[in-house]
């Protein structure tokens, strides 16, 4: 039979090896940028990445450290052909590690060489010290050099060279966290410019972002995003130059499968659909060429005033037939195919 003391001695060990793990689990503190990915279209545009702070990893959130912090001290590394901090004003510290011994600023250095570094902590003036409990440690502004499409890391990692201090990250008991510490890069991509019109982002100009606008002309919302004239209002003018305009579809309105021509496959496409004048909602490819949401006359009174059936693909500056004798052509159209589909 075991003896009653080796089992309690037992449990004892287990118990503080259990204690241990998940002292070591919650006592790794990482560091990283508030963002995993920035993403920008050029030469010019400005990342603004977060140092943030964040003492239990397998919880969710941030957390801040233990006891409080009292002192920080990290860099920030990158590719100087590909991005910049002008000054050390495009570095900010959080308020309360806006210090450095006894008085303020923080330690600040940037380096045309791509590094930033900030050393700071609380203000040892104060009686009794106001230790930092938050998860922000502070901020940097850099202006992106690459062009698309290209990708470079922001790496995080100790601020070696800020002077004679060894301890970079000290809590509010005084004790060295540097071994806990855990830095997690960034990465920030230079993608390609979207093109002209892709208002669904997703890199193509087509049938969907046809429908966003209509949508838009129907509801008048999102003027700075669907305003393509640039008056300030979503209306018919700009669905006609999504569709007509040389910098984005260059094509005509009718064109119901986009496919660079206004011709009869365009009215089988759309009377196919089965929704002319029923009041149901069509879409681009369903007869709806003026954004009101229906297939109706109005319709191809639009098409037809813009001058493009059977002439094959639009070019950059098209000629416009006059309007009536268009009207009356649309018209005739609909007698004849109103008149076949009866005789069927």
């Amino acid at each position: 039979m075991p003896n009653p003391s080796f089992i309690r001695a037992a449990a004892v060990v287990l118990a503080s090896l259990g204690y241990f793990a998940k002292q070591c689990v919650a006592d790794e503190i990482i560091v990283r940028l508030d963002q995993p990915v920035y993403v920008v279209s050029g030469p010019g545009d400005v990342v603004t990445a977060q140092v943030l702070i964040d003492g239990n990893a397998d919880r969710q959130g941030l957390q801040p450290v233990s006891d409080g912090l009292f002192s920080a001290g990290l860099k920030i590394l990158f590719d100087d052909r590909k991005a910049t901090v002008d000054s050390k004003a495009n570095v900010i510290v959080k308020r309360e590690l806006d210090y450095f011994g006894f008085s303020a600023p923080a330690l600040v250095s940037t380096t045309p060489s791509g590094e930033v570094s900030i050393h700071g902590n609380i203000s040892q003036a104060d009686v009794p010290l106001k230790l930092y409990q938050g998860s922000v440690l502070g901020s940097v502004r850099m202006t992106n050099r690459a062009t698309a499409v290209d990708r470079y890391p922001l790496t995080l990692d100790f601020g070696r060279n800020l002077g004679p201090n060894e301890d970079f990250f000290v809590d509010g008991k005084g004790i060295t966290r540097d071994a806990s510490i855990r830095f997690i890069p960034s990465e920030v991509v230079v993608a390609e410019a979207p093109a002209q019109g892709d208002l669904d982002g997703d890199g193509t100009v087509g049938v969907q972002d046809i429908e966003l606008l209509s949508g838009a002309v129907q509801t008048r919302i999102d003027p700075g995003q669907y305003d393509l004239t640039g008056d300030n209002q979503v209306n018919y003018d700009d669905l006609q130059l999504l569709i007509e305009g040389p910098e984005y579809l260059n094509t005509w309105i009718g064109d119901a499968d986009l496919d660079g021509q206004f011709t009869t496959t365009d009215f089988v496409t759309v009377f196919v659909a089965g929704l002319y004048e029923t009041g149901s909602p069509a879409s681009w490819n369903q007869g709806d060429w003026n954004g009101d949401g229906i297939f109706d006359t109005s319709d191809f009174v639009g098409a037809f005033v813009s001058g493009g059936y059977e002439v094959g693909p639009r070019p950059a500056v098209a000629a416009v037939p006059e309007p009536n004798s268009l009207i009356f052509l649309a018209v005739g159209l609909l007698f004849l195919w109103h008149r076949r589909s009866l005789s069927i």
